[in-house]
């Protein structure tokens, strides 16, 4: 405690423990600092044992959405490739990729369409399919928008 009320600097020595101007400003700075760490640790707690536990449990039983998983295409030596949400045929004449997606609505058809992207590129090894000629077909006879005919990342 000696060391934390005395400081030296410069062969100059101050004793703060008998210093008049801080002893008010010492004590609520204690007050203060004190609060703080009890507010933090209180907190922390909080957080610890009610709220995270809460929020695990309200994710646990979400689980991944099928059509995000591709294993086909993980496992896959070549083409074609198919899932349930998709399926991928090589044509080497044109060089062309047919990608014939399942989806019943716009937002299924683009979600499988990104997951046979990724398919792609998995199974050539390639960052970027925007060299490749590619064609996509909705097999639930979708009027698919222009947009969503080309890859995602070459718009």
């Amino acid at each position: 405690m000696a060391i934390l009320n005395s400081v030296s600097a410069n062969s100059t020595q101050f004793n703060l423990a008998n210093d008049q101007n801080l002893g008010s400003g010492g004590k609520k700075f204690t007050i203060v600092l004190q609060l703080s760490i009890a507010v933090f640790t209180i907190s922390l707690v909080w957080f610890s044992f009610i709220y995270y536990p809460k929020a695990v449990d309200r994710f646990q039983n979400v689980g991944l959405p099928q059509s995000k998983i591709i294993t086909a295409a993980a496992a896959s030596d070549g083409f074609p490739i198919e899932t349930s949400q998709f399926r991928i045929v090589y044509e080497s004449e044109p060089n062309t990729y047919y990608v014939f997606i399942e989806g019943e609505d716009i937002a299924e058809f683009a979600d499988n369409k990104n997951s046979a992207s990724i398919a792609i590129k998995s199974a050539l090894s390639l960052a970027s399919i925007c060299e490749l000629n590619i064609i996509y077909v909705s097999t639930e006879d979708l009027t698919v928008p222009q947009d969503l005919k080309n890859p995602a990342s070459c718009r």
